[in-house]
């Protein structure tokens, strides 16, 4: 991951019990491209959007995670990288 990440993390799928990044495989549903990958401490899988303008985390998700800002900084690991990453937090 040499570029920045404002690749397009759409949103967090699911957070509780998800797999560790990297343990298991991205998968195609309904359309969408979804990935194990972790945002700091929140691990899960991950809508990744290539075509979007900038990334973004759920509020919902954000707010069970006590991140009350309109943006999140933190380390990106996704598919055995690790990068700094800032994610815009707004409903979905």
């Amino acid at each position: 991951m040499r570029a920045p990440l404002s690749l397009a993390l759409a949103a967090v799928l699911a957070s509780a019990g998800a797999a560790q990044a990297g343990e298991t495989r991205c998968w195609v549903d309904r359309g969408v491209l979804v990935v194990p990958a972790a945002f700091g401490d929140l691990a899960g899988d991950y809508i990744l959007d290539l075509s979007a303008p900038k990334s973004v985390l759920h509020v919902d998700v954000a707010l069970g995670d006590g991140i009350e800002t309109p943006q999140a900084r933190a380390p990106l690991r996704l598919a055995g990288e690790t990068a700094p990453a800032t994610l815009e937090v707004a409903s979905l």
